[in-house]
């Protein structure tokens, strides 16, 4: 099993600049274009993610939004410009969650969050007991010995992201991780998953194509134009840190003018 099917990006060999520009600066994007022989999926684009922010990048499909996760993760270069990650710089893994759960089917749920583990050599009992202590946290702990096939959706992405967590990754990369859910579960979800994240002080980039769930859990939003993408615009928002639960920032004064300038961004 490779490091990104257990939920873990593992840095790439080739050395890299060992001082980050700024302290507090985890990830940096300088200038970053990625083609596919004559096909452009993303051109010049620059933006930084600070120490225990939570950024969310939105836009129309095939802008290249998964290629910018991929190439933060090390998982591919950059034709031109300069990506800087301060986790792969120190040699650290980092978090990496799909939007396909990718649970193995032949392992029950506490061997399935403990797999991350399992591939960085931690010794397997002690894996599986890191494991079973993180169930509790994630709503697991009366599913310890189901399968995949035994869980509804919402429940195999709580595994999935209890699997990404259990190495306590200092940076997490969500790509559309609730997409395949319905609004329910969804909600739920964002609440009793990437708060507490958000409070620990983790640092994250999420990939998504709801507006409003970027504007509900992040403290900055990335707009990207239609391919090449482009960055349209940037907006730092208030609400997550506030401490306003994902679904009540849906109904804070002035959620509804993001979401219009956004959707013009997006649109235009």
């Amino acid at each position: 099993m490779s490091n990104t099917d257990s939920g873990l990006a593992a840095a790439p060999p080739a050395a890299r600049d060992s001082v980050a520009e700024h302290a507090d600066v985890v990830v940096s994007l300088r200038n970053i274009s990625m083609r596919f022989g004559d096909y452009t999926a993303v051109e010049d684009v620059s933006f930084e993610v600070t120490t225990g922010k939570f950024l969310s990048i939105v836009g129309p499909s095939g802008c290249g939004k998964s290629t910018l996760l991929n190439l933060v993760s090390g998982l591919s270069s950059a034709t031109t410009g300069s990506v800087r990650n301060l986790i792969l710089e120190r040699g650290e893994r980092m978090g990496y969650m799909f939007q396909r759960d990718l649970l193995l089917d032949w392992r029950t749920v506490v061997q399935n969050v403990a797999v991350g583990l399992e591939a960085q050599g931690v010794p397997r009992r002690v894996a599986r007991q890191n494991a079973r202590d993180l169930l509790p946290v994630y709503g697991l702990e009366a599913f310890e010995s189901y399968y995949p096939c035994q869980l509804s959706g919402g429940m195999r992405q709580r595994v999935a992201f209890a699997r990404t967590m259990s190495p306590n990754p200092p940076l997490l990369l969500l790509d559309e991780p609730f997409s395949a859910l319905d609004y329910q579960t969804k909600l739920k979800l964002e609440a009793e998953l990437l708060q507490p994240f958000r409070r620990s002080g983790g640092t994250a980039i999420m990939v998504t194509h709801d507006i409003d769930e970027a504007i509900a859990v992040s403290d900055v939003v990335l707009v990207m134009t239609g391919r090449p993408g482009r960055v349209a615009a940037t907006h730092e928002v208030p609400f997550a840190a506030m401490g306003l639960a994902p679904f009540e920032v849906r109904d804070a004064e002035g959620f509804g003018h993001y979401v219009r300038d956004i959707w013009r961004e997006i649109e235009s």
